[in-house]
């Protein structure tokens, strides 16, 4: 978010008037791209037979152009990215050229966007710990609430055959007390 609050319209208006973006800005945005959900355009392969995903004029056309690109990257749901999602950009995170500061040479909105791509990929790693974890304190502060609510029930019981002790106790200095009396007389 930090990342993402350095960013201003104009940053991102700049990145879309790139008619040939250098490969970092374009490695960065299709990153963005996937992490949103959007889909590529199949186009022929340049380097080769087959066909691959390009997500250049998707990117250009459908989120630069929107003007609350930098808005629903900040309320990205980052709780509930699907695992394939995770998978197609881990690839990224492991390029040793995706980083701020490399990518920020060429585009400083990009180096912005790849915090952000990196961020929600390490956002993901530690969630995936944690959310066991959380499942877990849940069901212990359920035990423990239970535990306490039993202990309350006990501790009032143990109140009240106190209380009847202490009773018992002053009733029975009263017939010793009464006993020794009768005893003196």
């Amino acid at each position: 978010t930090a990342a993402l609050n350095t960013l201003k319209k104009s940053h991102i208006d700049e990145v879309k008037a790139l008619k040939k973006p250098p490969p970092a800005v374009r490695t960065t945005l299709t990153a963005v791209a996937i992490m949103l959900g959007t889909k590529g355009k199949k186009i022929k392969n340049p380097d080769g037979p087959g066909k691959i995903e390009d997500y250049w004029d998707v990117i250009v056309k459908e989120l630069l152009s929107d003007f609350k690109f930098i808005q629903k990257l900040k309320d990205f749901d980052k709780d509930n990215i699907p695992q394939a999602t995770i998978d197609k950009v881990r690839k990224y995170e492991e390029d040793d050229d995706f980083t701020a500061e490399k990518i920020s040479r060429s585009s400083f909105a990009c180096g912005g966007l790849c915090k952000w791509v990196l961020a929600i990929i390490k956002y993901d790693s530690v969630a995936k710990i944690v959310a066991p974890k959380k499942i877990q304190l849940a069901d212990a502060t359920e035990k423990l609430n239970a535990a306490m609510e039993n202990l309350k029930v006990k501790q009032a019981e143990l109140k009240e055959v106190q209380d009847i002790v202490a009773g018992l106790e002053v009733e029975l200095k009263e017939t010793l007390d009464r006993k020794e009396k009768l005893e003196n007389e």
